[in-house]
């Protein structure tokens, strides 16, 4: 997986949010992720959730094979981690694209989901 400073600037770059039906807009979602404080707090979550995953055997590599499915999953999590998607929202969307990586989506969940 890229790191949280790449993972980030996918999504500063390349970011395509579906607003939920609740919480803040897709516009709120955009602006705040440009917000420089946001933004080093999630890049600093990222590095975290990444240095959990290198060090977690039983986590696989998804198959982010693409810069759009890099962005797409980094829309996501950055959505779990600004509450604007719960947990269980997360791995559901996470699980129709990537059916395989139930516990990988879930690694993620339970690491982004308890910030702020």
């Amino acid at each position: 997986m890229k790191s949280g400073i790449i993972a980030l600037s996918l999504l500063l770059g390349v970011m395509s949010i579906t607003a939920p039906a609740y919480g803040n807009s897709e516009e709120q979602l955009q602006q705040d992720v440009k917000d420089p404080v946001l933004a080093k707090e999630f890049e600093a979550d990222l590095k975290k959730m990444l240095s959990a995953i290198s060090a977690d055997k039983n986590y696989k590599r998804m198959p982010l094979d693409t810069k759009e499915d890099e962005a797409w999953l980094t829309s996501q999590m950055f959505r779990l981690w600004d509450h604007n998607i719960t947990k269980e929202e997360f791995v559901g969307i996470g699980l129709i694209k990537y059916p395989a990586n139930k516990y990988e989506l879930n690694f993620i969940a339970d690491r982004l989901s308890r910030k702020r």
